[in-house]
């Protein structure tokens, strides 16, 4: 009997060599993020306290606790 070689149809490691993702990467990706996260919170707040130092000399210390209050209260 003559044998023969069964060849496999895939291929080998030298033609294709296999794609790694380096965890530095995934890593930098993740804290570029994080990073957009936090300046984006750091923004809302510096706009919120902005908003509320306009409103309190706008309004006064009285008017400004009393709008506080009812806008808490109309939100519970």
């Amino acid at each position: 009997m003559v044998s023969h070689e069964i060849e496999t149809a895939t291929p080998s490691a030298a033609q294709f060599p296999p794609r790694v993702r380096s965890e530095g990467v995934v890593r930098e990706r993740a804290g570029l993020r994080a990073g957009v996260v936090v300046w984006l919170a750091a923004g809302l707040a510096f706009v919120l306290v902005a908003a509320a130092i306009g409103l309190w000399a706008r309004h006064g210390e009285a008017v400004f606790f009393d709008l506080l209050a009812a806008g808490m209260a109309a939100c519970f």
